[in-house]
């Protein structure tokens, strides 16, 4: 997972000026914020990751994802976050006649736009990374445009609750047994949303 790790940094790095210069409009502009007028906020995400390869005949394996996400505003409706999530109860399954233990990591950059109100709804789309693991018949590394719906209830001006779904790119003929098949990821999720000025 090193190039997780390095690739995390490098969107890390991307993200923090522009959530700076994001919250330097709202001061120049003195306009509110979504999200109960905060600027940044913090999400610990938990969902389900399904995994599901058109080539081994399999059904989709279910895999336990947390994760968190960091976002900050560029105005009422646009804002800009960071994911990362991995898998923290790997699925044991039965690939080409292997237990195979299946599993998949994420890491993205998302636009998101959101309606106002204490109930409200929300669209991301982002470019992401995805591991797509089932060892020991094969390991890649995806990566693609992600999108994703949503909707949540604003409890106060700094906690929030989401329900979302988002579907991430495709690995195109992952097997390297030669029983090709494109592995599909996409994620079940719930995110406790914390915001901050």
């Amino acid at each position: 997972m090193n190039k997780n790790i390095a690739a995390g940094l490098l969107t890390l790095g991307l993200l923090v000026p522009v959530v700076g210069d994001a919250a330097g409009v709202y001061r120049s502009n003195n306009s509110p914020a979504a999200f109960g007028g905060s600027k940044v906020y913090l999400a610990v995400k938990a969902g389900v990751l399904s995994l599901d390869s058109d080539g081994f005949g399999t059904t989709p394996v279910d895999v336990t994802d947390l994760g968190v996400v960091f976002g900050g505003h560029f105005n009422d409706h646009l804002a800009m976050e960071f994911e990362y999530t991995k898998t923290v109860s790997a699925a044991k399954e039965q690939f080409l006649g292997t237990n195979s233990t299946v599993s998949g990591d994420t890491l993205g950059l998302f636009l998101v736009y959101r309606t106002l109100g204490d109930f409200y709804v929300k669209g991301r789309l982002g470019y992401t990374m995805v591991d797509q693991e089932i060892d020991p018949i094969d390991t890649d590394t995806v990566y693609g445009l992600a999108g994703g719906l949503g909707a949540g209830i604003e409890f106060s001006d700094t906690f929030s609750v989401e329900a979302e779904y988002t579907v991430y790119p495709t690995a195109d003929e992952f097997n390297s047994f030669g029983a090709a098949g494109d592995l599909s990821t996409d994620m079940i999720s719930v995110n406790l949303v914390f915001s901050y000025e």
